[in-house]
């Protein structure tokens, strides 16, 4: 249970640096993710010793199976719902009209325009 908490302490951390600046890595989001880490490591590793110690010696390599499965269906559920609210954020942001004013964002400047039109004609030149 005390993995869950670091965990939950973590998470809480993180999104309180939504209100942080920008360059605010190394003193608010990496010690964030160690502390994450750590309460990871917390919560694993017993559970994998649950699952393992719940089944008799001759399951053993099944159950081994199952947890590693399951663990990847879940590390894939959440890549994919993070992408998705990523997805969110990003298009609710530029809706709002957060990034106006800021140079670069808004219309895309022709310089850049520009170097998108020479980059993708180059790599079908390449091709």
């Amino acid at each position: 249970a005390s993995g869950s908490l670091v965990v939950a302490v973590a998470f809480a951390g993180l999104a309180l640096l939504a209100y942080a600046g920008i360059h605010s890595f190394w003193w608010g989001v990496f010690p964030l993710m160690a502390l994450m880490g750590l309460g990871m490591a917390l919560v694993v590793s017993p559970l994998s010793t649950a699952v393992m110690t719940a089944v008799e010696d001759k399951d053993t390599g099944a159950a081994s199976g199952i947890n590693n499965a399951v663990s990847r269906i879940g590390g894939l559920i959440a890549v994919a719902a993070m992408g998705s609210l990523a997805a969110w954020v990003y298009a609710a942001a530029l809706n709002s009209g957060a990034a106006s004013g800021i140079p670069g964002f808004g219309e895309p400047a022709p310089d850049v325009d520009a170097a998108r039109l020479a980059a993708s004609d180059a790599a079908f030149a390449a091709v």
